[in-house]
Parts: C-alpha cells; sequence; structure tokens
C-alpha cells in the first residue's frame, strides 16, 4: 500500500493495523525521515498494476493537477485495489506549499471516475469546520509569526474537547453541506 503524501510524521496513519503499516510504502515530494522514496505524485515512479492500495490523504487540496494523480493512483492499482481519499470541503487557505481546491464527495467521484465507489462520507464534520475558523479568525488579525502561531496553538489547545461534538453531527445526511473535510473509498475495476 502507498501513503502518497506521506509528510515527515511516521505515525500519521496510527489507525491502521500493522500488518498494514510494515507493508506500507511513504512517499512524498519533499525530503522526511519516515520516507522510503521522494516523487511528484503527478508522476509515480511504480509499474502499473502493483498496489494493492493507496492513501491519499490532505494531500488532493495541494496539487495543481489531481485529475493527473487521480488516474497515476489509478494506474498503480491492481485491479480490486483500492483508493481511501479525503479532502478539505470547508477548511482555510492552507499553503503546503500551495493550497488549490476544495472537495465535495461529488468531486472526488469525478475525479475517481471509473472506479467503483465503495463508501463516502464525512471525514471531519460541521463542528470541525467552526472549530477551525475560530481558532483562526482571532489569531489572523496579528501578522507576527510570534503571535499568530503561538494563538493559534493555544486556540487549539482550548477548543480541543468540542471537537467531540462532531459526532453528533458527521453522520447526520446534511453533514456534508458544512462538512470540514470528506473522504472517498474507491475499487479499480
Amino acid at each position: 500500500m502507498l501513503d502518497l503524501g506521506a509528510g515527515n510524521k511516521a505515525d500519521a496513519l496510527s489507525g491502521l493495523t500493522e500488518e498494514v503499516r510494515r507493508g506500507l510504502i511513504r512517499t512524498d515530494m519533499k525530503p522526511g525521515p519516515a520516507l522510503d522514496f521522494l516523487s511528484d505524485a503527478h508522476h509515480i515512479p511504480i509499474a502499473d498494476n502493483s498496489l494493492d492500495g493507496v492513501v491519499f490523504q490532505g494531500v488532493v487540496e495541494h496539487v495543481a493537477k489531481p485529475w493527473v494523480i487521480a488516474a497515476e493512483i489509478v494506474r498503480v492499482l491492481r485491479p480490486g485495489g483500492v483508493v481511501y481519499c479525503e479532502a478539505p470541503f470547508m477548511q482555510w487557505y492552507h499553503e503546503d506549499p500551495k493550497d488549490y481546491y476544495r472537495f465535495t464527495e461529488d468531486g472526488l467521484r469525478a475525479l475517481f471516475d471509473g472506479c467503483e465507489t465503495v463508501k463516502s462520507g464525512v471525514a471531519i464534520g460541521p463542528v470541525g469546520a467552526v472549530i477551525g475558523i475560530s481558532r483562526e479568525l482571532p489569531a489572523m488579525l496579528f501578522t507576527n509569526r510570534y503571535i499568530y502561531w503561538p494563538l493559534k496553538w493555544l486556540l487549539a489547545w482550548l477548543t480541543y474537547p468540542a471537537i467531540l461534538f462532531d459526532r453528533l453531527y458527521r453522520n447526520k445526511v446534511r453533514a456534508k453541506t458544512v462538512a470540514l473535510a470528506v473522504y472517498l473509498v474507491v475499487r479499480k475495476a
């Protein structure tokens, strides 16, 4: 399984089983200690039909041509292979290094047109969106990064318990209308 856009954190996908984590191949375009290799996701240096799965979490908004990457992901998947794609819907602008897009569930399905949808839904719900914005608003009053970032982290710490209320909303039918992030699981035919 490939973690595409893995970043620097070795434990970023800590919800996976130990067996899956042992077989995980981690790549990103920026160097990091927990990566197996560097690559631009627009050109994945892996053979056709060779992977059982791809995790593409919190990355699709940062790439210039997500439709090209979706095609690359499908290319490297074996028939029956699965993709987990998670993307922001109502998340604030966040460069890493750029920030291009926001997605709905339908938008993610369009990227992986031709694949069978296994499951889709809200990854981080409406409460997460409200809390995220409430953290950003006071902090953005300060242009000095030595004030902005500590204030934002303090607000994150103070508001973190409220995210538990997302459990009340995340599975509601209308939650996707104001969700912070959505996800899609597809299977290659």
